[in-house]
């Protein structure tokens, strides 16, 4: 997997073990999409096919152009854009993906790559309801089988995932800790995640490098401008 800044990748070793899902998590309105995106451009740059598939009611046009403007136009084969609006649809989708790898390989089609999940658990929060445990019991499957479907294509064909995830506010032994939504579904299948988190610089973001749940992060900070995030070399007042 290519990610957009060198220096990100050098921190962020996410080719090594196959079997990791890189998840991008934060707050509303943080950059995740923004920097989802980034991702997405960088390897088509590469020659790598991605499917990115979103819930948002429309796609940012305006920042794909800015991200993609020293591509020629034939970039748009790379990728491919999929939008799907309830959690139903997002699970059969890639509980049938397979068949889909299978035909293009058949057709000696480019196969995909990279896939991008922008927003996994908007749609899934949306459905639970905390009056109806056996729903939410069926939701917490599908959740789990959809991570574990992205597993099995990246040891299988060696498809990378990237997920995009909002941030819940825990208590944890009387402090307020944010975490990623989707509790210990989650917490089971994320490992290497990139946490996004503001700063007293409105444009500034800290950046939190996870290679593992219990190690200490990396942390770099990005500066958000209209070709995306670049590396912000100044020191930030603590």
């Amino acid at each position: 997997m290519h990610l957009p800044v060198q220096k990100l990748f050098d921190n962020l070793q996410v080719e090594s073990p196959l079997s990791d899902i890189v998840s991008i998590w934060g707050d509303m309105g943080i950059g995740k999409t923004t920097l989802a995106l980034q991702m997405a451009i960088y390897n088509v740059k590469k020659n790598k096919k991605v499917l990115f598939i979103y819930s948002k009611p429309q796609l940012p046009i305006e920042r794909i152009q800015a991200l993609s403007k020293d591509l020629s136009p034939d970039f748009r084969d790379k990728i491919h854009f999929i939008k799907i609006t309830n959690f139903k649809k997002l699970y059969s989708y890639l509980l049938y993906f397979e068949f889909e790898i299978l035909n293009m390989k058949s057709t000696q089609k480019q196969e995909i790559d990279l896939i991008i999940i922008d927003s996994l658990t908007d749609l899934y929060r949306i459905e639970l309801n905390r009056f109806k445990k056996q729903k939410n019991y069926v939701m917490n499957y599908k959740l789990n089988h959809i991570l574990g479907i992205l597993k099995y294509l990246k040891i299988t064909y060696s498809i990378d995932s990237i997920i995009v995830n909002e941030a819940v506010t825990l208590r944890d032994n009387e402090e307020m800790q944010d975490v990623e939504s989707g509790g210990k579904v989650m917490d089971f299948w994320i490992n290497k995640s990139i946490h996004l988190g503001r700063t007293e610089i409105l444009s500034v973001r800290k950046f939190k490098l996870f290679e593992e749940k219990d190690d200490e992060p990396t942390e770099l900070n990005y500066i958000l401008t209209e070709n995306g995030f670049e590396l912000y070399e100044k020191k930030l007042v603590n």
